[in-house]
């Protein structure tokens, strides 16, 4: 999916050639960008990645739209907060690099969660609802987990517990509902995703001849590199496998491409002997592409059976 932002209420703007322009619909965003809202409410979806929405009378300039991960954006920051309130839902697994969020006091860093910054020049409130945050001032970070609340004013911070009574606020239980919403729509289009691309499934009769072939096109392939490749290319074809089978409602059958989607990674894993570059590939397909592109799924979700394989599999 592409960044897009639209007005979810009231009027926003957005700036182009100096001029504020007023948000119609839904904008695909292809560079930076600054965007405000008036008396309205604004969404920014980064892809897969994340959800940023911006309470009403609030300033930001978009700096980050590269679809992660991308070395490009290693270390950049995703928003500026100039002023006002915004809410992040963070769906970036570990270890793949945060969202990093600018404001007047320091940065703050998301990785999955929800979580709302706000700042007006001389003080910044970050509060984390759901899952974690860091702050950071002078790489000095202050971790918060859900439930709290740091507060900064002129350099100086101070952590706080969230009162019981705010998750009751509409602006929070309506973005907490909303990202509830949103993950659940972002994880069964990941996995719609894998399963469009799985080709051939294990109860069809012309599957034997797909593994066949796989095999064959190992067999002569030479070059230890090459071959990992390969392999590491057929195991990311049973996750789509996998996909396709719990979409179909046959999770038994998932259960066992799985089990091969990760003996068949770890057997590249230990018979690579340390060679940095089928590391680097097995980092690039398992550890960036598989995990971020099954990072929405929830433990009551069907797609969950992925995440967990993938992340049984770089455990191992």
């Amino acid at each position: 999916s592409h960044v897009v932002v639209h007005v979810t209420r009231g009027t926003a703007a957005l700036l182009n050639e100096g001029l504020w322009q007023p948000i119609a619909g839904e904008v695909p965003l292809q560079q930076e960008a600054t965007i405000r809202t008036e008396d309205g409410e604004i969404t920014i979806r980064l892809h897969d990645d994340a959800v940023i929405r911006l309470a009403p009378y609030t300033t930001v300039v978009l700096h980050d739209v590269l679809n992660r991960p991308s070395a490009e954006n290693s270390g950049m920051t995703t928003l500026s907060l100039q002023q006002g309130k915004i809410w992040v839902l963070g769906l970036l697994p570990r270890p793949l690099e945060a969202l990093h969020i600018g404001t007047d006091q320091g940065q703050v860093d998301v990785q999955e969660g929800s979580v709302s910054v706000g700042d007006n020049g001389d003080t910044v409130v970050v509060e984390a609802w759901d899952r974690s945050a860091i702050f950071s001032r002078r790489a000095r970070p202050t971790s918060l987990v859900a439930g709290e609340q740091l507060t900064i004013v002129n350099g100086t911070s101070s952590l706080t517990h969230i009162e019981p009574s705010r998750y009751d606020e509409s602006w929070i239980a309506s973005n907490l509902t909303r990202d509830a919403v949103h993950q659940r729509e972002i994880a069964q289009m990941q996995q719609e995703r894998r399963a469009a691309a799985a080709g051939i499934l294990p109860d069809s009769t012309l599957y034997p001849a797909k593994r066949l072939a796989e095999a064959v096109d190992v067999l002569f392939t030479f070059g230890s590199e090459a071959k990992a490749k390969k392999l590491i290319t057929q195991a990311n074809t049973r996750l789509n496998e996998a996909a396709a089978l719990i979409s179909r409602g046959s999770g038994s059958d998932a259960t066992a491409v799985l089990q091969e989607y990760k003996q068949t990674l770890l057997s590249v894993a230990s018979g690579s002997g340390g060679n940095a570059n089928v590391d680097s590939l097995l980092k690039q397909e398992v550890v960036e592409k598989a995990i971020a592109q099954t990072a929405a799924a929830l433990p009551n979700d069907d797609a969950y059976a992925l995440k967990e394989a993938v992340r049984q599999t770089i455990a191992e």
